[in-house]
């Protein structure tokens, strides 16, 4: 759900530049880090993943609104494979 939940905010006729998905079972914890400051130090990225103890956290992440996000999001959500055992 997280797919069609990002794809469809990506769509949004707001227009976001960004989005930031978070789990329902995640947190913030520290409110000294702005967001603007985190895409800041990734320049020229157009997907930021988060980190943790077990490596890469797809639970929280920020997603430029740019057409090739757009057009990943529909291939990850086409590709059965990536779907595997749900």
């Amino acid at each position: 759900n997280k797919i069609i939940a990002v794809d469809s905010a990506l769509k949004d006729q707001r227009n976001f530049d960004w989005v930031l998905y978070i789990d329902s079972d995640a947190a913030v914890s520290n409110f000294n880090h702005k967001i603007e400051d985190i895409i800041a130090r990734h320049e020229g990225k157009e997907i930021i993943i988060a980190q943790d103890g077990n490596g890469v956290n797809n639970g929280v992440f920020l997603i430029k609104n740019t057409d090739k996000m757009k057009e990943f999001l529909q291939k990850a959500y086409g590709d059965k494979n990536f779907f595997q055992g749900y």
